[in-house]
């Protein structure tokens, strides 16, 4: 009988699980939705207990589609969203809602760290080039040490979505190195105590780090007795949802392979065997992979900007009805030109004060311009960033692999595929985030040997979308206004 593995995608709008047998075969997926709350001055939270009460609708949804499946679970993996910051108490219980990773109230506090240690003394502590912003963690963590100096004193653990339930799965506390990238040293795994000493905290609040495929608990048989999973089943140390998602791409196959990971942001990159500092983007080291070195950036809006339009807009949230609108209308949406800053924006500017905007608006636009343009401006987004890893590594890249939420709706990914002059290649499973924490699951517990070997056996494509070459020349006239706006907006805004 095969065997049955359960990956778990603590995402931002939702958490999603997929039951999906060690030949790759996807048995079962459920989903819940939980809220985002957004506030003035940038803040974005969420409840971290609808991170568990998610995972339990969800886990009860497959239960009762598929009776006596999760009881027949061999390992548990589970990703998520980061950096998304809980503070708990000893007994587990978050002291205030999570702070995720849109939010850029700790922008003052992003100076401060540049200023008291900068780029050369954080790459000796931490071992790795990373951009300090607001949407940095340890940012986040010296504003809560300055601004809730109660909550600092009572943390016992700082966890991440999926450490949190991981924590509710097993009764322990454990994460892994990358996603604690800006307080832990991603080589040795330790804390360095100077630093987290100067964010308010001592180390010991940072949890255990293991690889992302090493079982580093069990479920526990209360939750056993509450799902249906089986007491002692392994669940391993889990990861962020980017890498996670390129493993789920087959990114880590080879050098050369740019992806890109959709959904309410997008996770865009190039796999290589040069694992060089870009300004701009980040690096995925090989000591992380065990295999190439991602170039990479995530951006702060992808799907959300469409949502953001649809709830707050045009206020009907008809994801399918807008699409068809944008169909109706011919590329380039009449010269409209959306900038996705809605939140400021990560890669590859890293400008949190920056906002969006409609360009070239004329009385001649209708409601199905304006989604178009947004679907555009993802796009664009999109470019921007695959460019800058390209120029970095004196190569072009002609395929890129697509997976995540937006890569289901093909008007997107023919979008994509004509503003980049690309072609998108969609993996067989949407969901490559939930197929990731599948393979560290599987490696886990000795089904493959290593992430590659897994990778190769389990991930596959589908539909290919070619670059329709009059579409290109519309798009790149707009994606050169699209570029030259950052300048003129962030002169605005300043």
């Amino acid at each position: 009988m095969e065997k049955i593995l359960l990956g778990i995608d603590i995402g931002t709008s939702s958490c999603k699980l997929a039951l999906i047998s060690e030949k790759g075969r996807v048995v079962d997926v459920a989903k819940s939705d939980y809220e985002l709350f957004s506030y003035e001055g940038g803040r974005f939270e969420q409840n971290a207990e609808d991170y568990w009460g998610g995972t339990l609708l969800a886990l009860s949804e497959l239960e009762k589609r598929n009776k006596g499946i999760l009881s027949r679970v061999s390992a548990v993996g589970v990703i998520g969203q980061t950096s998304t910051e809980i503070f708990v108490d000893k007994s587990g219980a978050p002291l205030r809602p999570a702070i995720i990773w849109k939010d850029t109230r700790a922008t003052l506090e992003a100076e401060m760290i540049k200023r008291d240690f900068g780029e050369e003394k954080l790459r000796e502590l931490l071992g790795i080039d990373v951009p300090i912003t607001p949407n940095w963690a340890a940012s986040r963590l010296l504003w809560v040490s300055r601004n809730e100096p109660l909550v600092a004193k009572n943390t016992y653990k700082i966890l991440q979505p999926k450490d949190y339930v991981n924590f509710k799965l097993t009764g322990k506390y454990f994460s892994d190195k990358w996603i604690n990238k800006s307080v832990v040293n991603s080589y040795t795994g330790e804390v360095p105590e100077e630093y987290i000493n100067y964010l308010g905290f001592s180390p010991d609040v940072i949890p255990k780090t293991y690889a992302p495929f090493e079982v580093a608990g069990a479920v526990s048989a209360e939750v056993a007795a509450l799902t249906g999973l089986f007491e002692g089943t392994p669940v391993v140390a889990g990861w962020s949802d980017g890498p996670a998602t390129m493993l789920g791409s087959g990114a880590f196959l080879k050098e050369g392979i740019a992806f890109n990971c959709t959904g309410t942001s997008e996770i865009i990159g190039i796999s290589t065997k040069s694992g060089k500092y870009v300004k701009g983007l980040m690096t995925l080291p090989e000591h992380i992979t065990g295999s190439v070195a991602i170039i990479y950036g995530p951006t702060q809006s992808g799907s959300s900007s469409l949502l953001w339009y649809l709830s707050k807009i045009r206020e009907r949230n008809e994801f399918s009805e807008a699409v068809k609108l944008a169909e109706s209308v011919p590329a380039g949406a009449g010269g409209l030109v959306f900038l996705p800053y809605l939140a400021g924006e990560r890669a590859p500017i890293w400008d949190s004060e920056v906002r969006g905007s409609f360009v070239n608006i004329s009385s001649n636009h209708t409601n199905a311009d304006f989604v178009r343009a947004i679907m555009e401006g993802v796009a664009f987004s999109v470019r921007h960033c695959l460019e800058t890893a390209e120029l970095s590594l004196g190569i072009t890249v002609e395929d890129v692999v697509i997976s995540g939420g937006g890569s289901k709706i093909p008007l997107w990914n023919q979008i994509r595929a004509d503003a980049n002059k690309q072609r998108v290649i969609l993996t067989d499973s949407a969901e490559s985030s939930a197929l990731g924490a599948v393979i560290l699951a599987a490696v886990g517990i000795g089904i493959f040997e290593n992430l590659q070997k897994a990778s190769a056996a389990l991930v596959k494509t589908g539909k290919v979308y070619e670059p329709n070459p009059e579409n290109y020349e519309v798009y790149d006239k707009n994606y050169k206004c699209y570029r030259a706006l950052y300048g003129a907006l962030k002169s605005i805004n300043k």
